[in-house]
């Protein structure tokens, strides 16, 4: 019964220790006997019953700590303490049974009734411990400690009623002051042992054993009757409870049992006066208050001290949590504020906490307001809500409101968990952004096309006209319209590139055409109010790059300056070439030492703060208002900038605007456009080539072109016409010219039919744009000669001999 793992301590369950349990043996023998001694010198009733029984107390704590192991110790100690003066062997062994049995009974209703329960630092753990231990456990002990006294003939059958009273609150007194005194010490101390803890304890002591002295030692002569003094040692018992715990409880209940008994057994104190056992009962009842008292604030104060820990470790982790939490009163002041909140919108808790955050977060409090009388209505609330923070910026939060359970009728409280989702809305508003320019795109590339189609019949036209006029008028009027013509060519040239995002591959670009093109876009669509002013020398160097990638950086730095001046202003484009030297480089980890054309984009625009000034560049940070930019310009530039081998630095200042310079690595003996002389139109010997065009303009003009130029030429209206004329005269054609867009057979088809005839067929496409791809399928066959529509004469006669050139 006794091995029973249940009944065993968690720590004492395993393998038997012999030992180990002849050591805990010899401990409950000695301290029951020593304690026996001590209980039986204060006996009231026939040498055997003391109104406070210690041995009770000791022998619950050490089963409870050590196992049921230590029962025998605890039979032994009371048999031999009870043997002297005993009527007979047989009456010491009856008070040993029953002070066995008690201790037993105390700890298996103690381990079953208070199962996970801390005993002496919570409330429900306390009231079963003084259940089970306290009062039904020594009632055990008392039935067969009285009956066994009775019938040894120490107690009279006419006083068993007062004889068992006396022995039950004995051992309950014991119970409840030496268990906790012995159980207490094995709890950790809660408090540090600094100075002024040692200072508040010496004057704890002190005062409890100066107050315990004067009630029931000193002032006995004169006060014996007044039995309210007694609770003059009231407020030193609170104080060890509530300041030191279970630990202060059971020193100050242990100390005036002592002193209160000993004084009751002199005669003296407030109970002194009364006859025995009447004095007792009183003075256990008192004694049984007073420690109730202490070891009942200790426990309160330990839930307290339990809970205000589970508040710090639940406020660090909403401390550790990414969204902004904040609880408001029915006043709208804030009762709480975690660190997410703080920062999110900037404010600390301190500044925060019991003040109105409605003016200090909102611009407009109106979709605050609705918001919050939604969730007083239903409970709950849930939407996107526009803040802003300490500094001003405006945030989008996603906020999550419920309603606290509170009095009935009483006015609520309201948690809030925010999310910030600003930088998502950006993302969604550039996504939807982008999709609106790509279903633009795809509707400019057929635009495009057909433009196209419609100005490759004048480009080709313009040089034959040209040839056959020699009035000057007229050649100038020739000429206006080739420059009219090549403006419509570079504006859907740009439609395309921008509208579709077009990428070319890196190659030789001269810095003064990117410059031209990028500043005749933006006098043909800035404000007039802004004044465009443009500086560079003819002479400027050649860069190496994606010329759609750098229109994208420099248009994106005057849409930028554009919106920095709103009201009008000046912007200035201007390049000049520049060598780094190694000393500018080591100064600036960016930069490589050489030659770099250097492009400045100036505006008298509003400037930029300095606290933003070092943000600018990160993705979705912007200056500007929600709805009016994504925050990815600037970052796709300098991404841009440095993919390009150069760097990106910007100089503002409030009021007086901005300055963004770029260095770009060039090519200094690359020639530039002005420097290409113009070279004669390579001209055919009389070679048959195959023209495929669904447009006749195109085609007449076309064929008319090569003629002019020494070749002989035949044309099909769609890829299924050109295949069977090809399948005539395909050892005569030397070439193909075919567009990529047109009805019945389209230019891939049509290209992966003529190759299936002959595999070294030699074919040049030309398409107004990459519509669906085909240019790329067209690549993908082995086609590698293409014509941008609309091209020029020279464009056709130089790309002719390249392809005729070729083995």
């Amino acid at each position: 019964m006794f091995s029973s793992p249940a009944f065993l301590p968690p720590e004492r369950q395993g393998a038997l220790d012999l030992p180990g349990i002849f050591g805990r043996v010899l401990l409950a023998f000695a301290g029951y006997y020593v304690m026996a001694r001590v209980g039986l010198a204060y006996a009231i009733v026939g040498g055997a019953i003391s109104p406070v029984w210690p041995p009770a107390g000791v022998a619950v704590a050490l089963v409870w700590w050590l196992g049921p192991w230590v029962l025998p110790g605890i039979f032994l100690g009371s048999w031999l303490a009870n043997m002297q003066g005993a009527p007979g062997p047989v009456y010491s062994l009856g008070i040993a049974v029953a002070a066995t049995a008690g201790a037993w009974v105390a700890a298996r209703l103690v381990r079953r009734w208070a199962a996970g329960y801390d005993l002496l630092q919570s409330l429900p753990g306390l009231v079963r411990f003084g259940a089970g231990a306290a009062l039904v456990a020594t009632m055990v002990a008392a039935s067969m400690g009285a009956l066994t006294m009775a019938w040894s003939g120490l107690l009279p059958w006419s006083r068993l009623g007062s004889g068992w009273l006396t022995w039950w609150l004995g051992d309950a007194m014991g119970v409840i002051v030496m268990s906790p005194a012995l159980l207490a010490w094995r709890l950790p101390i809660h408090w540090a042992w600094t100075r002024a803890r040692v200072i508040e304890l010496g004057a704890l002591l002190c005062g409890l054993l100066l107050a315990a002295m004067m009630v029931f030692l000193w002032g006995a002569p004169q006060l014996a009757g007044d039995a309210p003094l007694a609770f003059v040692v009231y407020p030193f018992v609170i104080w060890a409870g509530l300041r030191f715990g279970a630990h202060g409880a059971a020193v100050a209940t242990f100390l005036l049992v002592a002193i209160s008994l000993w004084g009751t057994t002199q005669g003296l104190g407030p109970f002194g006066r009364f006859s025995s056992p009447q004095a007792f009962w009183l003075m256990q009842i008192y004694i049984t208050c007073l420690a109730t008292t202490a070891h009942v604030l200790a426990a309160l104060s330990a839930q307290r001290r339990a809970a205000e820990e589970k508040l710090r470790e639940q406020a660090m982790l909403l401390d550790k949590a990414t969204d902004a939490i904040v609880v408001r009163g029915p006043d709208d002041r804030v009762a709480y504020w975690n660190k997410s909140a703080e920062r999110l919108f900037g404010f600390t808790a301190a500044e925060m906490i019991g003040r109105d955050e409605t003016p200090l977060l909102y611009k407009d409090a109106a979709p605050f307001h609705e918001a919050k009388a939604a969730v007083l209505r239903d409970g709950e609330w849930a939407g996107e809500l526009k803040t802003r923070t300490k500094t001003g910026d405006e945030r989008i939060i996603f906020s999550r409101c419920t309603r606290l359970p509170g009095a009935p009728g009483a006015a609520r409280s309201v948690l809030a968990i925010n999310t910030d989702i600003t930088d998502r809305k950006r993302l969604e508003s550039h996504f939807l952004r982008s999709q609106r320019m790509e279903s633009i795109g795809t509707m400019a590339g057929g635009i495009a096309h057909d433009l196209n189609n419609v100005l490759a019949p004048i480009f080709m036209g313009l040089p034959i006209v040209r040839e056959s006029v020699t009035d000057p008028e007229a050649l100038a009027t020739i000429r206006a319209m080739e420059l009219s013509a090549g403006r419509g060519a570079e504006v859907i040239k740009q439609v395309l590139l921008f509208a579709r995002g077009v990428e070319g591959q890196r190659a030789p670009l001269h810095a003064g055409r990117l410059l031209r093109d990028v500043e005749h876009m933006i006098r043909e669509t800035f404000p007039k109010s802004i004044r465009i002013e443009r500086a560079w020398s003819a002479d400027l160097w050649t860069l190496v790059g994606d010329a759609t990638q750098l229109h994208q950086v420099l248009l994106n730095l005057c849409v930028n300056a554009r919106d920095a001046m709103p009201g009008g202003g000046e912007l200035k484009l201007h390049a000049a070439n520049v060598t780094l030297d190694t000393n500018y480089s080591s100064l600036n980890p960016e930069a490589r030492s050489g030659p770099h054309v250097r492009i400045d984009v100036v505006d008298t625009g509003e400037g930029i703060p300095l606290d933003k000034l070092e943000r600018i560049f990160e993705p979705f940070f912007t200056t500007k208002d929600v709805g009016r930019g994504t925050g990815l310009g600037l970052a796709t530039s300098q991404a841009i900038v440095r993919n390009h081998g150069g760097f990106i630095h910007v100089y503002s200042e409030p009021g007086k605007g901005s300055t963004f310079r770029i260095h770009l690595p060039a090519q200094p003996g690359a020639s530039t456009d002005e420097e290409i002389a113009r070279a004669p139109l390579p001209r055919g010997q009389g070679q048959l080539l195959l023209v495929v065009d669904d447009e006749e303009a195109i085609r007449t003009t076309l064929a008319r072109t090569l003629e002019r130029h020494g070749y002989r030429a035949i044309t099909a209206k769609d890829g299924a016409e050109a295949v069977g004329i090809y399948a005539e005269q395909k050892a005569e054609i030397a070439a193909v010219i075919t567009d990529m867009m047109m009805p019945v057979m389209d230019g891939p088809a049509t290209i992966i039919a003529l190759q299936r005839m002959n595999p070294h067929v030699k074919i040049i496409g030309a398409s107004g744009h990459d519509a669906n791809g085909k240019v790329a399928k067209a690549a993908g066959a082995g086609v590698r000669h293409f014509m941008p529509k609309p091209y020029t004469a020279e464009t056709l006669l130089k790309t002719l001999r390249e392809v005729l050139g070729e083995e």
